[in-house]
């Protein structure tokens, strides 16, 4: 993960807190770090975005795992 990345995030986290009522803050960051992946590789393949990705998880299925969750999460509507 570069500095450029932790920049991108902490914007889109400030973005994404002002138009935005999140039940619950994680699912802001998760969705923020999806984005920079999505920037960074310019493709929406989650594997490819892995290293772009600050997690905790250890193994890189673990966060591929989550971010997998998250897109189907019914409690996340997209309108």
């Amino acid at each position: 993960m570069t500095q450029n990345a932790s920049r991108i995030y902490n914007e889109l986290i400030k973005f994404g807190s002002q138009y935005s009522q999140w039940s619950d803050v994680r699912h802001l960051g998760v969705m923020a770090w999806m984005m920079v992946g999505m920037i960074a590789t310019g493709s929406v393949n989650l594997t490819k975005w892995l290293s772009h990705i600050n997690t905790k998880a250890l193994i890189a299925q673990s966060t591929q795992r989550q971010l997998s969750r998250w897109l189907n999460n019914p409690r996340i509507k997209s309108s």
